[in-house]
């Protein structure tokens, strides 16, 4: 099975929107005491990439809704990082095929 470069760097968008997402639904429904927040693993996919998978955490009676604001910051910034670093995988795929493409026009004399 061949995986492109530029499916890979999609699905680690994906991968990094999801988590985000969760992130801050998380911190939305901090002040809620019987909200349970979620939490994201990825997994690498055989062939390349990876995909998301959300559960809810466990947490005590006593903690209230049980959600960390230090975590959940912590957590939004690595999914940011993961996100530009992934976008940026997807712009050196397009800047990679356009000089391709471009070298692929020109005859040679």
């Amino acid at each position: 099975m061949k995986v492109s470069a530029s499916s890979i760097a999609q699905s680690g968008l994906i991968a990094a929107s999801t988590s985000l997402a969760v992130s801050a639904n998380n911190v939305a429904n901090a002040a809620s005491s019987d909200f349970v927040p979620s939490k994201t693993a990825l997994s690498d996919v055989e062939g390349g990439g990876v995909e998301v998978s959300i559960s809810k955490e466990a947490r005590a009676a006593s903690q209230g809704s049980g959600t960390d604001l230090v975590d959940e910051t912590v957590n939004q910034l690595n999914a940011v990082a993961t996100y530009r670093a992934n976008l940026k995988s997807l712009q050196a795929v397009d800047d990679t095929t356009g000089v391709l493409v471009t070298l692929g026009g020109q005859r040679q004399e």
